[in-house]
């Protein structure tokens, strides 16, 4: 949109009016006094909370989307039926004029610990597309085992911060029953100094994906190894049994 900020209001509010059935959206939001309006809250889109089959939701702002973690918990509570979800930093933005613009990034503030909300309520989502602040503690934030993701193909993180890769990688692999794809994504248009941290971080969430890989191969190995200990174990049972079938029937005989 090249529009202000009300007429971006505005167009959310019309659209679960003149399509309540709504299931896919995907907006990207852009004015010229976009770095001093700063990112998109909840506030700006809450009417498409309205559109209870939605499915696929993509919001890009070069500000980002800042939203609270009860915020997240509305959002899923609204769309039951959401499958992708994207809420993410524009890559690039270009005017009437065909200047392009920039990225004004600010360390998120969305904690990583909100995938305990999604997986609890939004289990079967597929795609994932946040800014996320994996800096805090993880101790202590959710029983695990409880809930997974089921269906999990991607997750991509959007210009995030993360401390303590090891420890980030485990987190996420109790979250998902199968493997699924990390990845970084850091716009072009990003520049000067926030890029040069930014680098930073991507190397460590390069090394939270690779992580993740040996987590998920080990995880298959035990798994196979279960599998085969368990057919032997049946396929041992199975063998006593007949024995003493067998046994059974010439004790009979005998008689």
């Amino acid at each position: 949109m090249g529009q202000g900020r009300n007429e971006f209001r505005r167009l959310c509010e019309l659209l679960p009016q003149k399509l309540p059935n709504l299931e896919l959206v995907s907006l990207g939001y852009f004015s010229n006094a976009v770095q001093e309006e700063g990112a998109l809250e909840l506030g700006d889109f809450r009417p498409l909370l309205q559109c209870k089959k939605m499915r696929y939701f993509h919001l890009a702002h070069p500000c980002g989307v800042a939203l609270t973690v009860g915020e997240v918990t509305q959002l899923l509570d609204a769309w039951p039926r959401i499958k992708t979800l994207a809420l993410r930093y524009a890559p690039y933005n270009m005017d009437a004029s065909g200047t392009t613009h920039g990225i004004k990034w600010t360390p998120p503030t969305l904690p990583l610990s909100v995938l305990d909300i999604l997986v609890e309520k939004a289990p079967k989502v597929k795609e994932l597309s946040l800014i996320l602040d994996a800096t805090a503690p993880l101790n202590g934030t959710s029983k695990l085992g409880q809930h997974q993701f089921e269906c999990l193909d991607e997750l991509t993180v959007s210009l995030s911060t993360v401390s303590q890769p090891a420890t980030v990688a485990g987190y996420l692999a109790q979250r998902s029953k199968k493997r699924f794809s990390l990845k970084f994504d850091l716009p072009d248009t990003l520049q000067g100094r926030a890029r040069m941290r930014l680098e930073e971080e991507k190397k460590k969430w390069n090394q939270i994906a690779g992580n993740l890989r040996l987590l998920y191969d080990q995880k298959e190995r035990l798994e196979e190894g279960f599998r085969m200990r368990m057919q032997e174990e049946r396929a041992r049972h199975m063998q006593e049994l007949k024995e003493v079938m067998d046994l059974s029937f010439s004790l009979s005989q005998d008689k």
